[in-house]
């Protein structure tokens, strides 16, 4: 491991669309053990987007012309990681169509080692808050996979907010996705996130997360609350252990974004989803305590 490079950014409220924090572009950390740190524990970084706050049906984002889309009305990602090493700590998102996102490595195809997205608050994000996968589906490719990834300690809340805009991606059937998503990992660490009133899912362990029985992926303590869709869901895996996890719905309270007719989601999910990608892997999800 290499001496840290620290990025501390001072306490205040940044105003995203004045070009605050960032000159409305994406911060691409391309350089190896880097963090942007929060100056305290304190949660006084606020990085705030000009998404509005309100109920069903939203706006469409493209005809809103959110800062940070990418094409066709996607969620783009505010912070994005690209090195090995790097981190994100003790940052507030909030009313942002972008996102704190982990993606393809920056000299090779594949999901970078070593990073670390812990402290973090966000809300009121148009796709997810926490997003980590190789590309905006990832694929099954083992050598696409980064290693040791930890998601902790952070709060994602009112996350999916495409899922009740109008045109809310293009085309796409169902446009939910999760607060916090995690794939194309090995040996990961999801540990003491809190996830509530998301429109979509709440925790994905995503796509192609793997271990060994040496190097399993961890998914503990964390808690979801009232998402319309899945609170807790493995979608394709192999070695991944669970505990010591809690979800519960409080029945169309305020976590269904005013849409009294979002019923509570399913609790635990686990499934074997393979997509086109699934010769890659040549194996079914197994070993999922």
């Amino acid at each position: 491991e290499a001496a840290p490079n620290i990025l501390i950014v001072k306490n205040g409220t940044y105003n995203l669309a004045a070009g605050d924090f960032c000159n409305r572009q994406t911060v691409k950390v391309d350089k190896r053990w880097t963090t942007i740190r929060a100056e305290d524990t304190s949660h006084s970084v606020i990085l705030q987007g000009d998404m509005v706050v309100g109920p069903a049906p939203r706006p469409d984002p493209v005809a809103a012309g959110y800062l940070f889309l990418s094409a066709g009305g996607r969620a783009g990602n505010l912070i994005l990681i690209v090195e090995d090493g790097c981190g994100i700590d003790g940052l507030v998102l909030e009313r942002c169509a972008g996102k704190f996102a982990v993606d393809s490595h920056q000299s090779a195809d594949r999901l970078p080692d070593d990073i670390t997205i812990q402290n973090c608050i966000t809300y009121w994000t148009l796709a997810q808050g926490i997003n980590v996968t190789a590309g905006e589906k990832g694929d099954g490719k083992l050598s696409r996979t980064g290693k040791r990834t930890v998601i902790r300690n952070n709060i994602c809340i009112c996350a999916s907010v495409r899922s009740i805009s109008a045109n809310p991606i293009g085309s796409t059937k169902d446009p939910s996705t999760a607060a916090i998503r995690v794939g194309n990992t090995f040996a990961c660490l999801v540990k003491n996130n809190g996830v509530r009133q998301s429109v979509g899912e709440g925790i994905d362990i995503g796509k192609y997360n793997w271990g060994d029985p040496d190097n399993w992926c961890i998914v503990r303590g964390n808690i979801v609350q009232d998402t319309p869709h899945n609170h807790l869901y493995v979608v394709w895996g192999r070695y991944i252990y669970l505990y010591n996890n809690i979800v519960y719905a409080t029945v169309n309270g305020p976590g269904h974004q005013e849409q009294s007719t979002l019923a509570p989601g399913g609790g635990l999910s686990i499934r074997d989803e393979k997509d086109g990608y699934a010769a890659n892997f040549g194996e079914e999800s197994d070993h999922i305590y």
